[in-house]
């Protein structure tokens, strides 16, 4: 029997406070060659399961992740749109994980904090790291780094919702982004209509 991979850790209060049903992800690739996956990592925060695999163990351990995706909504990750999605689609094109919607920390970061895009985890773009280079780490940071945007897109759906209702209108619908449909004023992946994102967009032509 193989022996299982997926780890459990107790509750946190993270958990406790914002835990919705994701699988949080990052991956490790050679510099020069996207397709050479070194690492993989995904963490569960409404489970605290996670799994964390060298080279050697990704390929045998294919049903392992489905069985931490099975029952998430939607990915979290940092660039993981651009990098990690296509990287494991083109890899192991039959992995649940990728029929998900996601959320990018990479993209939402100007949105959610336009006076200042480099949230304190984030320089250059890249999550800021304490230690050595760890994807299971790095999930989980862009999880938190994802609980601050969401909290100040909340906060903005309070101060000003019609600049939250422009955010969803352009982002949503044909070759949108799919985060959009997690913003707090979304109860669905639906477009809003021009009447609602007008006042902060312009009136848009017929």
């Amino acid at each position: 029997m193989v022996r299982s991979l997926l780890s459990h850790k107790p509750d946190c209060p993270m958990r406790r406070t914002f835990a919705p049903r994701c699988l949080c992800l990052d991956i490790e690739t050679a510099a020069n060659d996207a397709l050479a996956l070194h690492k993989f990592a995904a963490w569960r925060p409404d489970t605290q399961k996670s799994i964390s695999l060298g080279t050697s163990q990704i390929g045998a351990a294919l049903a392992q992740i489905d069985a931490l995706t099975e029952g998430a909504a939607f990915v979290v990750g940092h660039n993981v749109v651009r990098h990690d999605l296509p990287t494991l689609a083109k890899l192991f094109p039959d992995l649940l994980l990728n029929r998900l919607p996601a959320v990018d920390t990479l993209e939402l970061s100007p949105l959610a904090f336009p006076a200042n895009p480099y949230h304190s985890l984030v320089k250059d773009y890249k999550l800021v790291r304490d230690s050595r280079s760890d994807p299971l780490k790095d999930a989980q940071l862009s999880f938190k780094l994802w609980a601050d945007q969401h909290e100040a897109f909340t906060a903005l759906q309070q101060s000003c919702p019609d600049e939250l209702a422009c955010h969803h209108f352009f982002s949503v619908g044909p070759g949108g982004a799919a985060w959009a449909a997690f913003l707090p004023t979304s109860g669905s992946a639906c477009r809003p209509g021009r009447r609602d994102s007008s006042p902060a967009a312009g009136t848009a032509p017929e």
